[in-house]
């Protein structure tokens, strides 16, 4: 898929100090990802279904493109099976406060595709801090606990 000329020349400016890293939108029904190219030297996006099979496709498919680590941002309760998947898969998840992103100057207008490009980027630059770890399996708790009673 390719990204508009603008959003490019935005992205292209910051500098790189992570090369294997990844960036996912989240959804309801599909996710949006940007990683490196198999051959190391650009940046390609795919999109996965919300499906365990499917996540498990997607931590595929970012091995094979030597992804050691993904940013996601922590989206209502969209984030939750994919950070379970990816984690269990060893990759290092980093859930990141949407509000973060928003607050970065330079964003083109907000689409699944540029979305995942955008996150990628700004993990790759180190411009993204994790949710704390306790925020994090607080919120897993309390998705688990509201799950369980409803059945």
């Amino acid at each position: 898929m390719q990204t508009s000329e603008s959003s490019r020349r935005q992205l292209e400016g910051l500098p790189l100090i992570r090369q294997n890293v990844a960036g996912i939108d989240l959804g309801s029904e599909r996710h949006w990802v940007c990683a490196p190219t198999l051959d190391g030297k650009g940046r390609e996006i795919a999109n996965f279904g919300a499906t365990t099979s499917e996540l498990v496709r997607m931590a595929e498919w970012l091995k094979a493109r030597q992804v050691e680590s993904v940013a996601m941002e922590s989206t209502g309760v969209y984030w939750i099976a994919p950070h379970e998947v990816l984690e269990g898969q060893g990759f290092k998840v980093l859930l990141v406060d949407t509000r973060q992103l928003a607050r970065v100057p330079g964003r083109d207008k907000k689409t699944d595709p540029t979305d995942c490009e955008w996150i990628q980027r700004l993990h790759a630059c180190g411009l993204l801090r994790a949710l704390v770890k306790k925020i994090v399996s607080r919120r897993t708790k309390n998705f688990h606990a509201a799950s369980s009673k409803r059945d």
